[in-house]
């Protein structure tokens, strides 16, 4: 069992906080978003972890555990359109 626990809370592009760039300069699809959200995943050396998922991250979270399943530890997840 790890000694210490890290949260990170991804902001996908488009949603909350982040940028919002034109549809003509982003293509806007979860798939590429699930690339972009592994890519952070994988910069950060995250080889198994639980997701929280919810709302429109959830989609981009079960690409992710449908993808590699033997990294998820458990889903956690709060009003997902699955």
């Amino acid at each position: 069992m790890p000694d210490a626990y890290h949260v990170v809370a991804s902001d996908h592009i488009g949603f909350s906080r982040s940028s919002v760039p034109l549809v003509d300069d982003f293509a806007y699809s979860f798939d590429l978003l699930t690339e972009i959200t592994e890519g952070l995943i994988t910069q950060l050396g995250s080889d198994r972890f639980a997701a929280y998922i919810r709302h429109h991250g959830a989609p981009i979270g079960l690409r992710i555990a449908s993808a590699q399943p033997e990294r998820i530890a458990g889903i956690i997840t709060l009003g997902g359109n699955a």
